[in-house]
């Protein structure tokens, strides 16, 4: 083989290699097709009942769907959201901790370039433990609920590569339950696969 095939061959192969990093960045900002991310953030959360505390938390979500066009997505959404108090009561320390557990179905609007509102709605799950340490005397129960639950947010999302978009939001939720009502207000960073 000679030096003109050679030069010509791995020249062909520099284009071809080049126009695959083209045709990955032509159509990068659509949004259309499938996409997958996952979110984490912090927020805090306050039942309707009377003397209720607001109380911080952290949660991680989990999101699958498609967007439709370039400014329409709807996903399905798992989420869990922890958050602890611990409370001197006299006799000893309560430790009163909540879990939340959300199966929602939503959608985002991109309002302008990355700006996006979203709604979403679907199911909720709590479950309250309580933690008596009083030395001698100790105690553990716990219990749960199922409910109802729905929310709207606001966000800005970018994309830091070819097909990872990253972004950050926050949303606020109403969960209801038998017995009460709670809203969350939670923000998050969140990293999209498109």
């Amino acid at each position: 083989m000679n030096t003109r095939r050679i030069g010509a061959l791995l020249a062909a192969l520099m284009v071809i290699g080049l126009a695959g990093e083209a045709f990955a960045l032509d159509g990068y900002r659509d949004r259309k097709g499938m996409y997958y991310g996952l979110s984490l953030g912090g927020g805090s959360a306050k039942a309707d009942t009377d003397g209720a505390d607001s109380k911080l938390g952290i949660h991680l979500r989990g999101r699958v769907g498609g967007g439709i066009n370039k400014h329409v997505t709807l996903d399905g959404e798992l989420g869990w959201r922890y958050q602890s108090t611990d409370e001197d009561v006299g006799l000893g320390e309560l430790t009163v901790t909540e879990q939340f557990l959300t199966m929602y179905v939503g959608g985002s609007f991109f309002v302008f370039d990355g700006l996006y509102v979203r709604a979403f709605g679907g199911l909720a799950h709590l479950i309250v433990s309580v933690d008596f340490d009083g030395g001698i005397i100790n105690g553990y129960d716990d219990d749960s609920y199922t409910g109802l639950g729905m929310g709207a947010g606001l966000g800005y999302e970018f994309f830091a590569s070819s097909d990872l978009a990253i972004g950050i939001g926050a949303d606020v939720q109403q969960q209801i339950y038998d017995d009460a009502s709670i809203t969350q207000f939670n923000f998050g960073v969140s990293a999209n696969w498109y």
